[in-house]
């Protein structure tokens, strides 16, 4: 009995080890404290104290361990050169990269390096200004130079200019995908980002995107809400238009490949904004009046119009009925089973 008692108890080593790591663990605090207290004479020579393995790993295991930095995930941004037109795409990219990059960059003097390390030709003439006046002044607020940055590279006119691009902004020869694409990026210049301003876009992109895309999608009585949804709504009809009808062009506007016996009159072009496309203020202003976004009138919703609906039963109208019908074919195929021709 006594012999089974012996091997079952764990051998002495072990406990050894055990003991110390819990002891270590106790008086690591204490220990950490009253170094820093009192500094150890760095000049003496250090011990060399040989360890057993068992106890110099549990000795190891019970010390904490520094936190291991992380390099960002992201590819780094390209050089900017000055120019006013790249600077918000540039400026997106480094801050990203910025936030990705954990302890790093983790102080603003370090931030502003590395920011004005990235800044060449004119830019970097500027950005060398920054750091002497910043190194004299001790001046490494990252906000403050970020204010800086914007104020000296950012278009005074941007957002005129980017309200004025979406007011006429064409599909023409472009994929929905890519046109959408330039949409948000004008969007945020232009700052028409509040859900506020959704129907504005909207009213805007039915003039701007091919007019078989607009027709199948407002005719088929299901229209999108939403910008993501028109943008979802879009490539999905000009997949089902293109991909899936090889004999029509991407670049030509609902055009078969085939030629006709029987010349017919070009469709007239698409119908011009008779109101522009409206400032925040005004957005604001019609949505407290209860007014229409579209024509301005009281009384109903832009998706309600009447003149929207007008505008859908003319297009249709001035289809051939070849087109007609491909084009009910189109989106029976896309899955637009509550899709009803407009009636004349």
């Amino acid at each position: 009995m006594e012999g089974q008692q012996q091997q079952q108890q764990p051998p002495l080593d072990q406990v050894i080890a055990l003991a110390v790591q819990q002891a270590v663990a106790a008086i690591i605090p204490d220990l950490v404290n009253h170094l820093a207290q009192n500094p150890p004479n760095l000049n003496l020579p250090a011990p060399i104290i040989n360890l057993p393995p068992n106890l110099a790993n549990a000795i190891a295991a019970a010390m904490p361990q520094p936190p291991q930095s992380r390099e960002p995930l992201l590819r780094k941004p390209d050089d900017f050169t000055g120019n006013k037109k790249d600077y918000r795409e540039w400026n997106m990219k480094i801050t990203s990269y910025i936030a990705s990059a954990n302890t790093s960059l983790n102080t603003d003097e370090k931030k502003i390096r590395f920011v004005c390390s990235y800044m060449k030709e004119k830019a970097g003439v500027w950005a060398e200004e920054q750091l002497t006046a910043r190194t004299t002044n001790q001046n490494w607020m990252w906000n403050d130079f970020t204010n800086q940055m914007k104020e000296r590279f950012v278009d005074k006119n941007d957002k005129e200019i980017a309200r004025n691009e979406i007011a006429t902004i064409q599909q023409g020869n472009t994929r929905a995908e890519e046109f959408f694409t330039k949409l948000a990026s004008l969007r945020i210049r232009a700052e028409y980002t509040d859900p506020l301003h959704d129907a504005i876009i909207i009213n805007r992109l039915k003039l701007g995107l091919k007019t078989e895309i607009v027709t199948a999608i407002v005719a088929s009585g299901n229209e999108p809400a939403t910008i993501e949804g028109w943008r979802n709504r879009v490539i999905a009809v000009e997949e089902a238009l293109y991909a899936h009808k090889p004999k029509y062009e991407v670049k030509n506007s609902f055009k078969p490949s085939t030629t006709s016996s029987s010349s017919r009159a070009p469709p007239p072009p698409k119908p011009t904004p008779s109101l522009p496309l409206g400032d925040p203020m005004d957005i604001d202003k019609m949505r407290k009046e209860g007014r229409c976004f579209k024509c301005h009138q009281k009384g109903h919703l832009a998706r309600d119009c009447q003149n929207r609906r007008r505008e859908v039963r003319e297009i249709w109208m001035d289809l051939s009925t070849e087109e007609k019908r491909e084009l009910t074919e189109l989106m029976t195929a896309n899955n637009q089973s509550d899709f009803t021709p407009p009636q004349a």
